[in-house]
C-alpha cells in the first residue's frame, strides 16, 4: 500500500504566484505548485484538484467497498464504473 500524507490538505498562498498544499496540522508541504506562466485560474484550479485528491480516494475506495459489498444493490451505471474506480485507485496507489 502507498502511503500518503493524511488528509486534509489545503492549499496555502495567494492566486498568481507559487501555492503550497500543507497538511495544516503539520504544515507539512505536500505539493509545491510554481507561480503560473499562463492562466492564473487554471493554477488555483490544479491547486484545489490536488489538495482534494486523499478526499476523492477515500470517496473511491468507499464506492468501491459498496460495489463488493452487494453489486446488486448498486445501480448498473455505477457498476459500468467499477473499471475506472480500479483504475484510479490503482494509479494513486502506484498500482498501475
Amino acid at each position: 500500500m502507498s502511503k500518503y500524507t493524511p488528509a486534509p490538505w489545503e492549499i496555502r498562498g495567494q492566486p498568481g504566484s507559487a501555492l503550497l498544499i500543507v497538511q495544516p496540522e503539520t504544515d507539512w508541504p505536500v505539493a509545491i505548485l510554481e507561480a503560473p506562466t499562463s492562466d492564473p485560474e487554471v493554477h488555483a484550479a490544479n491547486a484545489r484538484l490536488i489538495a482534494a485528491a486523499p478526499d476523492m480516494l477515500d470517496a473511491l475506495e468507499q464506492a468501491r467497498l459498496f460495489i463488493e459489498d452487494d453489486p446488486q444493490r448498486a445501480p448498473a451505471g455505477v457498476l459500468a464504473l467499477a473499471a475506472q474506480i480500479d483504475a484510479a485507485i490503482a494509479k494513486a496507489k502506484c498500482r498501475t
